[in-house]
């Protein structure tokens, strides 16, 4: 793919959307599963990325067709996206394993959809009370949680496992199971 895709609207919404249209349309997103086996530590990735179907939301080709780049960049196929998406995977994974996510955190920020964003968050009260708390997010921790600061300047480190997060209405809550 040439540089010029590289001018899509495309967002990241943590920990693992990709958007388009300022955070308003899900046109993709990464699903990491990670085990021990034979002491080893082993991750799965699944990356999915809508190319094509312009339903329900909207597709890479579909950005395409009515962006401004429109007239410099050819239809996106999927094999070509799979080609390039394969050879990107391969030299960033290489990078990432050398430096950890320092070489990538600013192209991250420059991206995703979430600094200085006010959320309200459930957290635990004394006793059983669960209290919702505005908090505006910072950024991220360096083991990958989301970092949001509370009006007192209290520090919260909000991580996927056991929350439901729905930023589009700014909502972060614990997810509940129901017997």
């Amino acid at each position: 793919m040439p540089c010029c895709y590289q001018a899509l609207d495309l967002n990241l919404k943590w920990p693992n959307d990709i958007y388009t249209h300022g955070g308003k349309l899900k046109i993709g997103g990464v699903l990491c599963q990670s085990s021990v086996f034979r002491k080893t530590f082993e991750i799965a990735v699944g990356v999915g990325l809508n190319v094509d179907n312009e339903s329900p939301t909207t597709s890479l080709n579909g950005v395409l067709q009515k962006s401004d780049i429109s007239g410099h960049c050819q239809h996106l196929s999927r094999g070509v996206v799979l080609a390039r998406f394969c050879n990107e995977f391969d030299r960033m994974q290489a990078l990432f394993i050398r430096s950890g996510f320092a070489p990538f955190e600013a192209s991250y920020y420059a991206s995703w959809l979430h600094s200085g964003q006010r959320v309200s968050a459930q957290v635990s009260g004394s006793g059983d009370e669960e209290l919702l708390i505005e908090m505006t997010v910072k950024g991220l921790s360096p083991s990958g949680a989301l970092v949001a600061v509370d009006m007192h300047g209290n520090r919260h480190e909000l991580f996927p496992d056991g929350n439901s997060f729905d930023f589009l209405i700014g909502l972060v809550s614990r997810k509940s199971s129901r017997v």
